[in-house]
């Protein structure tokens, strides 16, 4: 009877791994490059690591979510319809649906920035107040008066309260106030309307110019910070104990379109006769195939959370210059290479240097 048992558990195993994860056939294109589009076969989690580990992201059944590649195990990596990645568990999870409904969206001129939000849940708005040098810590309603004639320009930092809104139905309803800082740096802070006061220190923010509050829990950020990255970057994020929390992808998502302008060295200059060479995988050293300058690719993925070289670490080693890339050639082709534009680097379009 036991040995029954133990046949019948093995079998159900067999069946719970033979299950499909997606509504077409993608299982048996193992160790590649795949970038297609699905949907949820069964409830699916995106996880950190390809055995598991920290949950990202939760898909149910009949959602839509893409397939970037699959390792030499077979684990796929899988990215939400904004594009945040995580390696795909056939499990359920607890979150809300990554699939944002029809969102508003609310510009703001003076900022340039943009908002899009659940119009169940947001209210948008136009009120300002600002700080200035003699009350620092105290903020004045409105526009700041301009300055008289021939008087020397005062330094203000100016809020738009742009949104009030909540991140879920029936959660806690929070202000969403941006500015530019006076180091250009562009932030939203998030002020609980049922505290009834202004302040800009202690006070959860978020860098950038392009928000999403999609009614989920969440907010998603769209940003090139140019201060501690190469590239614009989606990202996803959660108000916990009073700070915003990053949900940490194992890649970024890329899909640009870029072309390869040579190796740039630190006096701006380029050679344009050195071919790119792709390897097979980060660190590697098979080469899988060459860009001549000019050719035109694709950028994929960016793999921000490798292991960085001391010589590499830059801020105290809270960034690292060293970064590698996933490109797909124009035949579709893909290989990985690494840049660093502290040094002589491979110079991609649409990519930067870190702005100091």
């Amino acid at each position: 009877m036991r040995r029954q048992i133990h046949i019948i558990l093995l079998a159900l195993a067999t069946v719970a791994r033979a299950a499909p994860l997606f509504t077409d056939d993608i299982s048996d294109q193992n160790d590649g490059w795949i970038n297609r589009e699905t949907r949820a076969a069964t409830a699916l989690t995106l996880t950190r690591e390809p055995e598991g580990g920290d949950t990202i992201a939760t898909i149910a059944a009949g959602e839509a979510l893409g397939i970037l590649l699959a390792d030499k195990n077979g684990h796929f990596l899988g990215k939400t319809p904004f594009g945040i990645t995580g390696w795909v568990q056939a499990r359920a999870g607890e979150g809300r649906s990554e699939t944002f409904p029809a969102l508003e969206q609310l510009h703001d001129d003076r900022l340039n920035l943009d908002i899009y939000y659940h119009p169940e849940l947001g209210k948008a708005l136009n009120n300002h107040y600002y700080y200035d040098e003699a009350e620092p810590d105290t903020p004045s309603p409105g526009l700041p008066p301009e300055p008289r004639k021939d008087d020397p320009a005062p330094v203000y930092e100016i809020f738009d309260r742009l949104l009030e809104t909540a991140f879920t139905p029936g959660g806690t309803r929070y202000f969403i106030d941006c500015t530019v800082s006076l180091n250009d740096q562009h932030y939203c802070l998030f002020l609980p309307v049922n505290e009834g006061k202004i302040r800009r220190l202690g006070a959860a923010g978020l860098l950038g110019q392009t928000f999403y509050f999609p009614g989920n829990g969440y907010a998603y950020s769209d940003v090139d910070d140019s201060r501690s990255r190469y590239y614009r970057a989606r990202q996803k994020w959660i108000l916990r104990d009073g700070a915003m929390q990053e949900i940490e992808q194992p890649y970024h998502y890329l899909g640009l379109t870029s072309h390869y302008r040579g190796i740039l060295a630190p006096d701006g200059t380029h050679d344009q006769k050195t071919p790119l060479r792709l390897t097979d995988r980060i660190d590697g050293n098979k080469t899988v195939a060459k860009i001549a300058p000019g050719e035109k690719i694709t950028l994929q993925l960016a793999a921000p959370h490798q292991n960085c070289p001391q010589n590499a670490r830059i801020d105290d080693g809270n960034s690292c210059a060293d970064l590698w890339l996933l490109i797909e050639n124009a035949a579709g082709k893909t290989g990985w290479t690494k840049i660093n534009y502290s040094e002589k680097t491979p110079d991609l379009e649409g990519l930067h240097g870190f702005a100091r």
